[in-house]
């Protein structure tokens, strides 16, 4: 493995060599998951599943999470050399099978068909409900690896961050699954809450103990929740891999709060009575809803707004290669498509 020294390290190199050994490590990291399992006794029948199901669920995706990873450490590093290298895009699969778990079991939680342009690992034929174990086997072996990988105080450090990434991750979960009606306040509260317990604690894991960056990540945890609210309903299922649910499932979302706040009387009594329902014609009507009080436009402004305010608070930050990175990653992300 071939690395560029840090003293001549620059945005695109470091994007670059990310990149790069991040996919070349990818079979190597489900293979110490693999062993994982078995050094703790599991059968090699269960392995051979096992493996299976950490490549159907990481051969495909954005990957932000796992490149983000192994980008920032190396752009933040004061030494790096292969074995550091190596570690970090180590690090970075993890936290993308971390992801993937999540996926797993939300998709079984929201009774989704498709992921990725693929059916759900649940509704595979020979998998089903096991995906529910398969998602502890995950947890288990992913805690077990990273203490191997992470030694001494750094690595006890990785180990409680993670455990409360899970937990944090999972009252999330919950809060998804019970706030699923609307006119409450609790939707508010739980709107401007979701984001800190999804995507902004763990998307960019390696610079939230930068305490300068807690704002900025906490925004862009925002900015990413309200696209996928917006995904679901207006994104291409061709290009998001995904059939969006949210109005069928009743999810408290950007978009169905927006519209709460704007309707009037009448078209809040519309809302009320047709989101939330399976059925196709509440759901066209509670999209005539969105599109009389122009929610989508509403949504894209609000979008911008939030990018503008993030790049406002980078700009007036020291300049380093880290402020760069995420300058240019709002800038290319703030109108991704999937």
């Amino acid at each position: 493995m071939s690395y560029v020294p840090s003293s001549s390290m620059n945005l695109k190199n470091a994007k670059s060599l990310s990149k790069k050994s991040f996919f070349e490590y990818r079979d190597k990291a489900i293979d110490l998951m693999v062993e994982t399992l078995q050094e703790n006794g599991a059968p090699i029948d269960i392995a051979r599943e096992f493996k299976e199901c950490l490549d159907y669920n990481t051969q495909d995706g954005k990957f932000l999470r796992g490149l983000s990873t192994v980008e920032i450490f190396v752009l933040i590093t004061n030494e790096l050399n292969s074995a550091v290298l190596e570690r970090a895009c180590l690090i970075g699969w993890i936290v993308e099978i971390m992801h993937a778990l999540f996926l797993i079991l939300d998709d079984i939680m929201d009774k989704s068909a498709l992921r990725r342009g693929q059916p759900c690992w649940y509704k595979l034929e020979h998998v089903g409900l096991r995906a529910i174990n398969d998602g502890f086997l995950m947890k288990s072996c992913i805690l077990a690896l990273v203490q191997k990988l992470t030694r001494g105080t750094s690595g006890i450090k990785f180990c409680e961050f993670l455990v409360s990434v899970f937990l944090r991750t999972s009252i999330g979960q919950a809060m998804d699954m019970k706030y699923c009606y609307l006119g409450s306040q609790i939707t508010k509260i739980w709107l401007n809450t979701k984001p800190q317990y999804i995507h902004s604690f763990y998307l960019y894991m390696l610079a939230v103990s930068w305490l300068a960056f807690n704002s900025i990540l906490e925004q862009m945890g925002l900015i990413f929740q309200i696209q996928d609210d917006y995904l679901d309903v207006y994104g291409d299922s061709e290009v998001t891999g995904k059939i969006g649910t949210d109005i069928q499932e009743g999810k408290c979302t950007w978009l169905s709060v927006e519209a709460l706040k704007v309707t009037n009387e009448l078209d809040h009594e519309i809302m009320k009575n047709n989101y939330g329902k399976l059925d196709e014609k509440c759901v066209h009507r509670v999209r005539d809803i969105f599109r009389k009080y122009h929610i989508k436009d509403r949504c894209i402004a609000h979008l911008k707004a939030l990018a503008r305010n993030v790049e406002d608070q980078l700009k007036s930050m020291p300049p380093s290669l880290l402020i760069s990175y995420y300058e240019e990653y709002i800038h290319n992300h703030v109108h991704r498509v999937k």
